[in-house]
Parts: C-alpha cells; structure tokens; sequence
C-alpha cells in the first residue's frame, strides 16, 4: 500500500549520499536523554502528588472514599503510560542509544526505568535482538514465543467484532489478562535456538531463593518496625540486613548467575546488588514516610504505581505489541509499519519513537528522536514509498480511507497488501 505521493527526486536507498545522512542521524551523546526521562518523573510526580494530596485531604476531611474509585482509575491511565515510557527508554538502552557511555546507558536504564517496573535491561535487550532477527517468525521470534505464553499470540487476519473483543475489551473486562501479560513478560527467559540470545548458563535456584527470602525479611522487618514504632530498630536492622545481603551476592558462586552468550556490560552480579539497593531504598523510604507521617504510603505505592503496572501499563503494551507486527509478513519494509496516531494515543501506545517503527527496525542504531527525520528521509527512497504502510489512525480513517489504513483495518480481513 502506498504511503504517500512520490517526491520528485527519488534515490537509492543504498546511495552513498543516502548513507551519509542516515549515519548522521545515528548520533548520539549523554545529555540528550536526561531531559526525556526528567519529563516522565516530573509528569509522573504530579499525578501521583496529587492524588496523595487528594487521598490526605479524604482522611481529615467528610469528603467520602468512594472518590478514590474514579481517582485510582485516573491516576492508573496517567502512570501506566509513564511505566509504559520507561519501558520504550529501556528499549533505547538495550540498542546502546539512550547514552554514549554503555555504563551511564546500562545504570540509568536500570535504576531509572526498569527496576520501578520490575524488570531488567540485558534481559530485555537478549529477547530484543532476537526479534529484530527474526522479526514475525512465529519460531524464533522470541516477541510472539512470549505472547504464546501470555495467551495474546492471536491469529491473523481477525474480524473487526474479534480485534475489538479479544485485543481491546477482553482485556479490560477480565483483569487477569493483562496480570498474565505482564507476568508473562516478567518471567520470560529466551532460550531459543542457537541464536546470538541463546543462554550459555540458567543460573541456579539458591540466589533466586536468597533474593525472595531477603525482600521478604525486609518488608516483614520494615513493617514490625512501623507497626511498633520503633525507630531505634528501624535504623539499624535493614541496613544490616541489606549488609548482609548484599554480602551473600558478592560471595555467591559464579554459577549461581544468568550468562547469556551476549556479554553484560554491568556483569549479573552486580546488577543483582544494584537492584538489591534499589528495593531496599525504595522499601525504607516507604518505611520511613510512614512513620514519620502517619499515613498510609505503602496503599498509596500499591494504587498508584504497583497496580497501573498490572493493568494500564500492560493494556497498553498489548495494544501497541500485537499491533506493530500483528498480521505482517517478514519482508523489510513490511514487516511493520508507521503509526502517525493522536497525540494521546501516541503518549501511552506508541511513545518515544515507537509510531516509527518500520524506521527503527530498518535502522536500528538511529535514537528515537530522530527517526521522525529518518522517515522523511527515506520517503525519498523508491522501496520505502512503494511498499511502508502508514497508519494515521487507530480506530478512524482519515480523509483518505482508501490510501491509508487504519490499526483496525490491518489486524481484520480488510486490511490490503502490498
């Protein structure tokens, strides 16, 4: 399908001049990206700040706490998009483009996007080269391996009546699904093939059994130390308890550790005493507030950031996951497409560089903010104009249906092909 009306010069996609832009394109340094991420806490701290405001000003007033139903709802909107950002920054970090410098790239993605949501940045940077291996492959493409598990690997093409149920409403009727997505996604280890993701060592039960058994003593001693009130104890015992911890990882056997045949840059060890420090910070800092306020921070963590990240935060992954590559072939240029949506649609479903994917996964080591100019490049080009799709809606045509589909129109037997 036709993207757009060709413009008069038409180049090679190959030509030297070509490549000269596109390498241009590819810097990247270690400022950048600060702003970006600046912008999500930011977003995400005043959301969050009010609705505390809000819960506080319920507690000392006659205000009734049925207003926290919709206020919950809200808030989840609003901070499963943010998780769903730092996610798409982890996505940078794991093609080396959030920052020049691979250890600020790998601490940053790690303590600043991917440990609030719970996850890892090589993990998702080994399941990561794998699709862009294979993308589509319903084998070896470790993207639809993982959709299998969570039970959203759907088949293509689908009516409209089974893309609204199955793919948007199901999801947000029946809960679990999006709790067994994103579960799913937590759990998900590639060991596939004998491609460049496949694990050279599993690792052993022990450290998984010394990590769960420390985050719960804490979380159990940081509550007696609530509960009680005791602060004398609450200042000593986590921190010899993250001591000693942190002591179990550093002696720990080397092959108590995941190793993928893809080299870390912050070896598994020590990104497993990084997210120790992180949790134990996170827990006493909920601690501390608690105490020293009276209120109840550890419900405002679960509602306002645990919670969106087991229902919007996953909603919108599948909205975006199943529909990049849904129903598309494994062919350069259409293997996925470019979705030029609304600005909102655009924040939570296809943030930072996503809405140009076939741009991404064409040049994968271009950062996000410059594949908008990536893509007006390579309109330029013959292939790009005669077979990329874009999508200018999610739902609605725009004010040319029969040149560009919309998400519905691809995932359903409507959808056109090259």
């Amino acid at each position: 399908m036709s993207v757009a009306a060709a413009p008069a010069a038409v180049r090679s996609i190959n030509d030297p001049e070509m490549i000269r832009q596109i390498n241009a394109l590819r810097q990247i340094d270690n400022v950048t990206n600060w702003y970006y991420i600046a912008r999500e806490y930011a977003f995400a701290g005043c959301v969050i700040g009010g609705a505390i405001l809000l819960f506080e000003t319920c507690f000392t007033s006659a205000w009734s706490l049925l207003w926290a139903v919709p206020l919950v709802f809200l808030v989840s909107l609003c901070v499963g998009a943010t998780q769903h950002r730092l996610a798409t920054f982890t996505h940078e970090a794991a093609h080396y483009m959030l920052f020049r410098n691979r250890l600020l790239n790998e601490f940053v993605s790690e303590w600043f996007c991917m440990f609030p949501i719970l996850g890892g940045t090589h993990g998702y940077r080994v399941q990561h080269i794998g699709h862009h291996q294979y993308p589509n492959d319903p084998d070896l493409d470790p993207d639809w391996a993982q959709l299998r598990i969570s039970g959203h690997r759907f088949q293509f093409p689908m009516t409209t009546s089974q893309f609204l149920w199955h793919c948007f409403f199901k999801q947000i009727i029946w809960w679990p699904n999006l709790l067994r997505y994103v579960l799913a996604r937590a759990t998900f280890k590639v060991d596939m093939g004998n491609g460049p993701y496949k694990m050279k060592r599993k690792g052993a039960l022990p450290m998984r059994l010394i990590g769960v058994g420390y985050h719960v003593a804490l979380a159990g001693v940081l509550t007696a130390c609530v509960w009680t009130d005791n602060v004398s104890l609450m200042m000593w015992l986590p921190a010899a308890m993250y001591v000693v911890a942190l002591a179990a990882v550093i002696a720990a056997p080397e092959r108590w550790f995941v190793e993928y045949t893809v080299k870390c840059d912050i070896p598994t060890r020590w990104q497993t005493a990084l997210r120790y420090t992180f949790n134990t910070l996170l827990m006493s800092g909920i601690a501390w507030l608690t105490l020293t306020t009276g209120s109840p921070w550890w419900l405002y963590y679960f509602l306002l950031w645990m919670m969106p990240i087991g229902t919007s935060f996953s909603f919108y992954m599948i909205l975006r996951q199943l529909v990049q590559h849904g129903n598309a072939d494994r062919e350069r240029f259409t293997n996925t497409r470019i979705f030029l949506v609304h600005p909102l649609i655009r924040m939570a479903v296809f943030p930072i560089g996503n809405d140009y994917h076939l741009p991404h996964h064409l040049f994968t080591m271009v950062p996000h903010y410059n594949l908008k100019k990536l893509h007006e490049l390579l309109l330029t080009t013959q292939p790009y104009q005669d077979e990329a799709t874009i999508v200018p809606g999610y739902f609605f045509h725009d004010d040319q249906p029969d040149r560009h589909p919309t998400v519905l129109d691809l995932m359903t037997h409507e959808m056109k092909t090259h």
